[in-house]
């Protein structure tokens, strides 16, 4: 992500499918409203930031949430 971004306390989480039982999350730079989630296929996701730089492709359901405790 090539944009300048401020320190975030509650940093943004990319929640990507459970595996052997325990959701895969990845914290991500800027808000929530830099990414977007588009279904390419049925049930296969790709996550894109606001460059357009893609951050996660691959089985989903996948979601973009801010953290509801500081980091």
């Amino acid at each position: 992500m090539k944009m300048p971004l401020e320190i975030e306390l509650y940093p943004t989480l990319l929640t990507m499918p459970r595996w052997f039982g325990m959701p895969k999350v990845k914290i991500l730079p800027g808000l929530p409203v830099h990414y977007f989630i588009n279904e390419v296929q049925p049930g296969w996701f790709v996550v894109t930031d606001l460059d357009d730089e893609r951050i996660y492709s691959g089985l989903g359901p996948v979601s973009i949430e801010r953290s509801p405790a500081p980091f």
